[in-house]
């Protein structure tokens, strides 16, 4: 019986082993960037921040937005997320369906750390704010790595982009603004669009007619699918970094229509663009469901029609030292600029090292758009990368700045009014276009050395470009570092005596009531985005929540509805009526915030201590006070029954209920 024959196995050639070998070198040397650049990063913010002089019990900023973003965490932490909280706007809730709010990926974070933290709000809430710094640094790597930076210069410019000055000027105030890592990857599909590489993997399929393989556009495998996971990732941490990438690759895809005639890269983008405002339907769809079973709360949303003026980006704003530099010289520039040039809404700068790297992108950039003699630039060259890098760069800036093509957005949706975000993604291709022209230095300087004629040392030859490489960038983090180290970023002692001070007096007031009871806060306050009082905001009105467990409070219900309006109309009460009303509602004291009122409340205690006394408890800091509602909850309990009570309070409160 003849013996089968067995194929023999198909030899791996020489040339696929050593590719595969240099591909996982270059892995395991960017898996190690990575992991330098979080742990530089996180040295620096440690430095820069002050850490070890930290309290870890209150939070880093503790006033303004920060307080809305903490509520944030801890609505998220009591009741699993953060869109409805039943101890705000009492009795009605705060629903946040009704103020539209995509960026849901942070309170994922919110609840995984709160899981870690044991529940505790602060820590969480600290937690991932000094996140974002090691996230920006990482996501930053992948991006410099795209434009072809060598290690050292990736590290330390991944470094220098996590704490821009933008980071540590949002810090927790704008705490979901501070998480732009996402930024830097989603940009690596803007420039891949303008290098014409695919957005998109393919997969075979078979044409019955023929039966030959056609490849079409896949969303399931390979890049196809890291694009619709980026686009998803992006949409849910900020509408402003989605809005600004999805614009910029928009353009890209244009440009490789005009340009190069590619249609391919053309409807690549355009399917990327469909995907990014298809993940924003989806993050919106709560809110939209919501608006059609409740009807919408237009009010809510409602934004002057003048913030793309005055919050659009202005170029030498962005180009200027940072309002609290370390140089108290250069500090007193801007605050000079802004004096002599308002508006300087929200302080955008690019840092040193990032402005030079802009002024580099643009002056070379446009030099040789106007060299006729410019030769044709090599695919994947980083001359390539540096001229996407102007390109991408000048669009930006003329999208973003007062008055640019960002007007025509805020024209069609007023939530796009603060243009000068887009800082953090000019900082991003600045600090790109500086590494390139430091490694092209370095570059230059290795060969005038060793130019014939040049003596060097004895057994001494000229030093290579690594070294020279990692030589420049090491002075870069120390020069950049160093202007980038902002003495606003530090805990103040000033935050931690307010926050103690609240503390207590929250502590002691619910200490002294029944839980789950309610008090009412005085003045009246719409919330979100209420005007501005002697320097306090709306958002002071949520620091009860965040130092209570079951307190209930009548601000916080989010603006526009019968139901969370009606306390302004109870307290333009006479004082007797407005007394009756809110304790029939079902409140069990008044809150006065001394510092929202004239003369510091005089006058209020003056109108309500006839019929409530003097107040029980007072903050150590005479901010706050409490009088309790006992006697006039007396009089309504034995003058009206509780089906009595209940009819009235519907119509106090147009029909809220607890």
């Amino acid at each position: 019986m003849a013996e089968s024959a067995v194929a023999p196995a198909p030899e791996r050639s020489p040339a696929i082993g050593t590719t595969l070998r240099a591909r996982g070198r270059r892995a395991a040397t960017d898996v190690r960037l990575y992991l330098l650049a979080v742990v530089v990063s996180g040295a620096g913010v440690a430095v820069m921040m002050r850490l070890w002089r930290v309290d870890w019990r209150v939070p880093f900023v503790y006033q303004g937005d920060a307080l809305g973003s903490a509520a944030h965490f801890v609505t998220t932490l009591e009741t699993g997320w953060y869109e409805s909280q039943p101890r705000l706007g009492f009795p009605y809730g705060q629903h946040y369906h009704d103020f539209p709010f995509s960026d849901d990926l942070h309170l994922v974070f919110a609840k995984v750390l709160g899981w870690v933290t044991g529940g505790h709000w602060v820590a969480a809430f600290n937690g991932y704010y000094l996140l974002t710094f090691p996230l920006a640094a990482a996501g930053a790597v992948w991006f410099l790595r795209q434009c072809r930076l060598t290690g050292p210069t990736t590290v330390v410019l991944a470094v220098l982009y996590s704490v821009a000055p933008y980071h540590l000027q949002r810090n927790e105030a704008h705490l979901f603004l501070s998480g732009y890592y996402l930024i830097p990857v989603a940009m690596v599909l803007v420039l891949r669009v303008v290098r014409g590489q695919p957005l998109w993997g393919t997969r075979p399929r078979p044409r019955p007619d023929t039966g030959a393989v056609a490849r079409v556009r896949s969303v399931l495998t390979g890049r196809g699918a890291g694009t619709v996971v980026i686009l998803g990732l992006l949409v849910t941490s900020g509408v402003y970094y989605a809005v600004f990438v999805l614009l910029l690759l928009a353009v890209a895809a244009l440009v490789a229509v005009a340009g190069h005639r590619s249609w391919s890269r053309f409807r690549g983008a355009v399917m990327a663009g469909i995907v990014g405002v298809g993940w924003f339907g989806m993050a919106l769809l709560p809110d939209l469901l919501h608006a059609w079973k409740y009807g919408s709360d237009g009010d809510a949303f409602s934004r002057g029609g003048d913030g793309p003026q005055f919050l659009g980006l202005r170029i030498f704003g962005m180009l200027m030292p940072s309002p609290d530099h370390p140089i108290p010289e250069l500090a007193a520039l801007r605050k000079w600029f802004v004096a002599r040039y308002p508006p300087d809404a929200e302080w955008p700068a690019l840092g040193l090292v990032g402005t030079i790297g802009f002024l580099l992108l643009l002056g070379v950039g446009l030099g040789r758009m106007m060299r006729t003699s410019a030769g044709p630039v090599r695919p994947g060259s980083r001359l390539e990368a540096f001229g996407a890098l102007a390109g991408l760069s000048l669009i930006a800036t003329l999208v973003a700045t007062t008055g640019g093509l960002g007007l025509v957005v805020s024209m069609i949706t007023p939530a796009m009014r603060a243009w000068n975000r887009m800082v953090i993604v000019i900082a991003l291709l600045a600090l790109a276009g500086f590494g390139l022209t430091l490694e092209a230095v370095a570059v230059r300087l290795r060969r005038r050395w060793a130019e014939p004629g040049r003596r060097h040392a004895p057994g001494r030859p000229p030093m290579p470009v690594q070294r020279i490489v990692l030589v420049l960038s090491v002075l870069t983090l120390l020069v950049g570092g160093a202007d980038q180290s902002l003495p606003s970023a530090v805990q103040q002692p000033s935050t931690v005596a307010s926050f103690e001070s609240d503390e207590s007096f929250f502590v002691e007031v619910e200490a002294s009531l029944p839980a789950g009871a309610a008090v009412f806060q005085l003045p009246f306050r719409a919330y979100p985005e209420g005007e501005l009082i002697d320097g306090t905001t709306e958002s002071d009105q949520l620091r009860g929540l965040l130092h209570t467990r079951s307190l209930r409070f009548s601000a916080g219900g989010i603006k526009g509805r019968p139901q969370t309006d009606w306390p302004a109309e109870v307290v333009a009460l006479p004082t007797a009526d407005f007394l009756t009303d809110i304790a029939i509602v079902g409140y069990s004291g008044i809150v006065i915030d001394r510092l929202a009122v004239p003369d510091r409340g005089a006058s209020l205690l003056r109108r309500l201590e006839p019929t409530l006394r003097q107040p029980t408890v007072t903050s150590v800091d005479g901010r706050f006070a409490y009088l309790s509602l006992d006697t006039v909850l007396a009089g309504v309990e034995s003058s009206m029954t509780p089906q009595q009570r209940a009819r009235h309070t519907a119509e106090i409160t147009h029909g809220a209920t607890s």
